[in-house]
């Protein structure tokens, strides 16, 4: 959440504005003017959001210019006039997206089986009801491992390229290598998730995020391959594409935006939309909790699932959170201090620790710990020995270092010696077959 004096009412704000609440708008309105980073925090909230065309239609429906138009802004102008220019770019930017959609899905039409759309991509052509209402900034899809080297082979002929630039792009910079595909996919134990991402660029294109395991949280999810056979057909301008189901949609959903500390107006709303269509069919509800106990991720569905619910009124039956948040009573309180993401060569071994008692899943989680202390000589060889086989003091070299790269966080480990023993390779360098 932002941690700027006049946050949650702007929150509050804008979510009134959403749920078409007046009484609140104006309520919460004049209580920011107090603030006076109100008009800076506004701006920023609905510039992160990708709902600036939603809200400046929102505004027009209730009728609450003026209330914007005598808001100032830092840089000269009102807000209603920076609303209005930001629903403007986000709706030819909303055209500009649609276009390299249907261009990518064209050359990429070999691979439509094996490629399941994620969020913004999907929701704004399904549950939304104009393009401009939800602008993305990059697309995100999952893709089956064993189909990537082929994809990536087809990717490259277009002049798309691995970003090897920012552990944002791909974390395992500076903590292990990197200069062939196969690195990225090394861990000490199977189910862990490997290659937590790969982002893809090309000129003039929006990114294109890679992910090999949808709830993207470093633990394998369990029925991936359930999730890949119960992807729906989505119709779309006489084409078709693949989307999660309902209930896998909104699980994503839900530990996405727990990942990113329940902040995130584009996220919450599309958990409201996705949240509303459950409501449809009951047994929705009991499908989702079911998977999430199964997934272990209970906890993080729960407190986003809690954040929506509150913030923008969302019909979320009391017994789902109930259900959800059995068993975790003690550790509630730190859920939301927790990183979400058990990533063995990112977080720290203290977090991974927390991470497995507080957001459940811990019996699994502390077992892949327990048995990544010690991997085999394969993965110790191709993560530390640059694929050399192990002599005893290399092996001895090995696990020391791995004990350092499992126990420090990422950051630590870049700043000391990762990136000087792992050199990462330039983007023409990246060896695709390798």
């Amino acid at each position: 959440m932002t941690g700027a004096p006049s946050g949650s009412i702007t929150e509050s704000l804008l979510a009134a504005l959403l749920c078409r609440d007046i009484a609140t708008f104006e309520k919460r309105f004049h209580e920011g003017l107090k603030f006076n980073d109100f008009a800076d925090e506004l701006v920023w909230q609905v510039g992160e959001s990708g709902l600036a065309g939603l809200f400046f239609e929102r505004a027009c429906e209730l009728n609450v210019n003026e209330y914007f138009a005598g808001l100032n802004i830092a840089g000269g102008g009102n807000f209603f006039d920076y609303l209005e220019a930001q629903a403007k770019q986000v709706a030819i930017k909303s055209l500009q997206f649609e276009e390299r959609f249907y261009e990518l899905r064209k050359f990429l039409a070999d691979f439509a089986d094996s490629i399941i759309w994620l969020k913004s991509t999907v929701l704004v052509r399904t549950l939304y009801e104009k393009l401009n209402y939800r602008v993305g900034v990059d697309f995100d899809v999952v893709v089956r491992e064993k189909n990537l080297p082929q994809l990536l082979n087809r990717l490259s002929l277009a002049g798309w390229r691995p970003l090897m630039d920012d552990p944002g792009h791909c974390h395992q910079i500076g903590v292990g290598p990197t200069r062939r595909l196969s690195d990225l996919f090394l861990v000490p134990h199977g189910e862990l998730e490997s290659c937590h991402n790969l982002t893809m660029s090309a000129p003039g294109w929006p990114h294109l995020e890679l992910k090999f395991n949808p709830l993207d949280n470093g633990v394998m999810m369990k029925e991936l391959d359930r999730f890949f056979s119960q992807a729906v057909d989505v119709q779309w301008h006489g084409d078709t594409f693949k989307a999660p189901k309902l209930v896998d949609h909104l699980i994503v959903e839900l530990v996405h935006l727990h990942k990113h500390r329940l902040f995130g107006f584009g996220w919450m709303h599309d958990i409201h939309l996705l949240c509303n269509k459950l409501n449809e069919d009951p047994n929705h509800w009991m499908e989702l909790t079911a998977r999430c106990r199964k997934e272990g991720v209970r906890e993080s569905a729960r407190a986003a699932l809690v954040r929506v619910k509150e913030l923008l009124k969302t019909d979320v039956p009391e017994d789902v959170i109930a259900e959800l948040g059995s068993g975790g009573t003690l550790t509630r309180p730190f859920v939301n201090s927790v990183s979400t993401e058990f990533i063995w060569n990112a977080n720290s071994l203290p977090m991974l620790v927390l991470n497995a008692a507080v957001l459940g899943d811990s019996n699994h989680k502390l077992k892949i710990l327990k048995e990544s202390i010690f991997p085999q000589d394969k993965f110790l060889s191709a993560y530390y020995l640059d694929g050399k086989q192990p002599t005893f003091l290399g092996r001895l070299k090995s696990l020391v270092l791995h004990w350092l790269v499992l126990v420090l966080p990422a950051g630590v480990v870049r700043q000391s010696f990762g990136k000087m023993y792992w050199a990462s390779a330039g983007k023409d360098e990246f060896i695709l077959n390798g």
